[in-house]
């Protein structure tokens, strides 16, 4: 949402210049085809002229063909939409969970780029992950695209870094009373010498989720007005978060993560200590159906029995959760999962299941009656 303000200010201030955004959310993406058909369909809603008609845009009933063939037609058909559209329009393509789709549709977005690239079209791709490493980690090809191109990233480099960052999360709404007040004691703390020590300390931190999880615990668990806030105040939120910060952002999981780490929780506090994928996603299907097994479940039944009608039972989608639980350090796994990607052992990272129900416990408030009652029964 702070892009596509920030996107609409800028051309609104151009006065007449026009584009059209193109919104991919890696979340739901989970194979080459899977994410053809979503560009498809943001190309489609983008290709509707000011009449309010649909100007002329292929159709292709099969886009979750898996076959080669069919891949490689629908990617002409979304090179060619990108050249059509680009013609009236500067398209953007805002590529969320950047990481996630680079992974699963790596052809999809070489194209993009490509056809952006080669074309010389008013065409802009915008990537963003919480990822550190996403510049080693995406394919070479699409990396060449990038190439020279400017990457932003979350993390500071210094502690001045740092505290324009916390400046930022802490900042009042201009029009509020106490808004220069809390600036003001906000930045006489972070130029406290014991202060800067631990900002020195937050720059060995490899994960993007700290800094805002830091501050947002902070002001949650501080009672009065941000101008009283003291520099103890800054250093015992840090020491909290220090001690075991994979355990306080929890409460930033989504709730298909928060669910799957809860099934990981139960399987260890079973005294299992050899478990898998498979394993997992077994325990999660008994929660979401009321103790339902794989073997007999479709989506169906969870919303006929009106159980938790907001998870999913797909496979490929829990996966993911895993597999980003994994990106966070929350669970570490054994060198066969790049060879047994369903198979590979899997435990705790540095974390025991009661660590993860007394960080819920505290929190009771944050979570839903049915996630409080999964993390503590």
């Amino acid at each position: 949402m702070l892009i596509e303000s920030a996107m609409h200010d800028t051309f609104k201030k151009h006065g007449n210049t026009k584009f059209k955004l193109c919104r991919i959310n890696g979340q739901y993406i989970t194979s080459e085809a899977n994410c053809i058909g979503l560009v498809k369909k943001e190309l489609k809603n983008a290709a509707i002229n000011e009449s309010g008609e649909d100007e002329e845009m292929d159709e292709d009933e099969d886009e979750e063909d898996e076959s080669e063939d069919n891949i490689v037609n629908n990617i002409e058909v979304i090179s060619k939409s990108i050249v059509e559209l680009s013609r009236n329009y500067c398209l953007f393509f805002l590529m969320e969970e950047f990481h996630v789709i680079t992974k699963f549709a790596k052809k999809t977005v070489y194209h993009i780029v490509d056809t952006a690239h080669v074309n010389k079209v008013n065409c802009v791709v915008i990537g963003v992950t919480p990822s550190i490493t996403i510049s080693d980690d995406i394919d070479r090809r699409i990396k060449s695209r990038f190439l020279h191109r400017q990457v932003y990233t979350f993390l500071p480099q210094n502690v001045k870094e740092v505290q324009q960052i916390i400046m930022y999360y802490m900042a009042l709404p201009t029009n509020h009373p106490e808004n220069i007040k809390c600036k003001e004691t906000v930045f006489r703390c972070l130029n406290d010498s014991s202060v800067k020590s631990i900002l020195t300390r937050s720059l060995a931190k490899s994960n993007v989720h700290f800094y805002f999880a830091w501050i947002k615990s902070l002001i949650t668990t501080f009672k009065g007005s941000l101008s009283s806030l003291e520099p103890h105040h800054f250093i015992q939120s840090f020491e909290k978060m220090d001690q075991n910060d994979r355990v306080c952002m929890i409460k930033d999981l989504t709730l298909l993560e928060f669910n799957v780490l809860m099934s990981i929780k139960h399987i260890e506090e079973n005294g299992t200590t050899k478990y898998n994928f498979e394993d997992i996603y077994s325990e999660y299907i008994k929660f979401i159906t009321g103790g339902a097994q794989t073997t007999n479940i479709n989506q169906k039944d969870v919303f006929h029995d009106k159980l938790i009608v907001s998870f999913t039972i797909d496979r490929n989608i829990v996966y993911k959760a895993f597999d980003r639980l994994i990106d966070l350090k929350f669970i570490k796994v054994s060198s066969a999962r790049l060879t047994k990607k369903y198979t590979a052992g899997v435990r705790l990272n540095e974390l025991h299941p009661s660590e993860i129900q007394n960080f819920v416990v505290k929190n009771k408030d944050f979570f839903s009656t049915e996630q409080y009652r999964y993390a503590t029964e």
